[in-house]
């Protein structure tokens, strides 16, 4: 009678423990995933941030453009 009584808990330990064991393994999968996903989304910033960047300089080297044609235009004139 005392061995059964011993192994009721040991048994619920060892249950327990697996559980527990297999929820860790759970957790540490998603937080691999979820930190790989966010390695991704960095990266997808960081070269939606260049594309930004690229664009603006762009912009800036219209408008210096269209400035000097048009200093060009009124010089030309002027003589």
């Amino acid at each position: 009678m005392a061995n059964s009584s011993m192994a009721e808990p040991e048994i619920w330990y060892q249950t327990k423990f697996e559980t527990l064991q297999a929820q860790a393994r759970t957790h540490g999968n998603d937080l691999w995933e979820t930190r790989n996903e966010i390695v991704d989304m960095n990266g997808a910033i960081q070269r939606l941030q260049a594309k930004i960047h690229n664009k603006n300089q762009g912009a800036k080297l219209e408008a210096a453009i269209a400035e000097a044609e048009d200093r060009g235009c009124t010089c030309q004139s002027v003589s």
